[in-house]
């Protein structure tokens, strides 16, 4: 039997996965023609303002509070957020900058496994996809937000609420 609480959200590994999917799909042709070019995934340490070529995207994911955070049972469904931010430069920055959010949402919606088989995963929630403020000069810059439900049990992610 296992011990009070001893399933864990592991968000590197969840992180991890979802990095993969992207590439994944970044390098197929029809997102690589949307620049000519290859779109650059931020690493998790890279600071946004060195010279980073555009476009490119960061991802982090974030924890939620438990779901029953006073109950001594076992706590399987942990929720979670992912932010995706997407910075597009040149001509038809806002066009192209849309069609490549709506790439990242239909993956991050899509059903089945991850990468590396250990999580399967039924689609996250659309929460967010609004333009906001760039950090960098002459960049478009939106903000994706998804969320989802991951049952470290069965290592099951499903829409959250």
């Amino acid at each position: 039997m296992a011990e009070i609480n001893s399933y864990y959200f592991d968000d590197i590994t969840i992180e991890n996965e979802f990095r993969s999917l992207l590439k994944q799909r970044f390098v197929e042709d029809d997102v690589y023609e949307l620049y000519d070019k290859e779109i650059n995934l931020i690493p998790m340490d890279v600071d946004l303002k060195s010279k980073v070529s555009l476009p490119a995207v960061t991802f982090s994911i974030f924890q939620g509070e438990s779901i029953n955070p006073d109950d001594k049972e076992l706590q399987t469904y942990i929720p979670f957020t992912i932010e995706v931010n997407v910075y597009t430069s040149g001509e038809s920055k806002v066009l192209k900058n849309r069609q490549l959010c709506n790439i990242i949402i239909q993956i991050l919606q899509s059903n089945g496994p991850l990468p590396s088989q250990e999580y399967y995963c039924r689609g996250l929630r659309l929460q967010e996809n609004t333009e906001v403020n760039s950090l960098l000069d002459s960049a478009y810059r939106r903000v994706i937000r998804m969320s989802g439900l991951c049952d470290n049990n069965l290592k099951l992610i499903i829409r959250g609420d």
